[in-house]
């Protein structure tokens, strides 16, 4: 039986139709997957470029804060369990909240530019904190409020003021700045604590002496 030419035209341009259609959707997952590597190569290129831009000094801060932000946080755990005083403890409490989300605060600004800042304390830090897990009782309470209440946080507050002052970086400028009170309102607390207690041992010295001298 013979065909028409109309039914001949109409049979190649369906046969034709059939095979543009599997290099039509490949053309389109082939453009498909284009465009997803160049959004991947844009992203990745975003972050080096906010990673370069970053000044050595805006990096040494930010490596710096995340260590000594993880040590506070675990001397301060390590406080809450082997504290005498409660005073100690709730001022361990404070410090272990307000120093966790400063730290979380730290990590997005390091996500937001391609930064990995370390998750564990370094060679340094770990000997502080295995000395004071060796303490227990006053000696403890003692030595954490000597080392993370004052000498620790005497130390951030110049890192965090020079910072605020100096950082090229306005993400870590505002940073530091809007931390910096918090680093303070724990030193004066570091030093009511304390002094209550060196008061304490002061009046009782006093005391033994007058007794002495009589």
């Amino acid at each position: 039986m013979k065909l028409s030419k109309r039914n001949t035209y109409l049979a190649v341009a369906l046969f034709g139709g059939a095979l543009a259609l599997p290099a039509a959707s490949h053309a389109a997952q082939d453009q498909q997957s284009s465009q997803s590597g160049q959004q991947q190569s844009a992203q990745q290129g975003g972050q080096q470029q906010a990673q370069g831009k970053l000044s050595a000094e805006d990096r040494k801060f930010m490596m710096e804060a995340a260590q000594g932000g993880m040590l506070e946080v675990e001397a301060s755990r390590l406080a809450m369990e082997r504290a005498s005083s409660d005073e100690v403890k709730q001022f361990a409490q404070q410090l272990m909240k307000d120093h966790t989300d400063a730290n979380e605060k730290l990590m997005q600004i390091a996500q937001d530019k391609g930064v990995e800042l370390p998750k564990q304390l370094d060679a340094k830090h770990k000997e502080q904190l295995s000395k004071l897990g060796k303490l227990k009782g006053k000696e403890f309470d003692q030595a954490y409020m000597r080392e993370m209440g004052h000498k620790d946080h005497k130390k951030d507050i110049q890192a965090f003021e020079k910072q605020a002052r100096q950082g090229k970086d306005p993400e870590l400028r505002t940073f530091a700045e809007e931390t910096l009170p918090v680093l303070q309102k724990h030193l004066s607390m570091a030093q009511k604590v304390s002094g209550g207690a060196e008061s304490a041992e002061a009046g009782g010295g006093s005391a033994t002496s007058k007794e002495e001298k009589q």
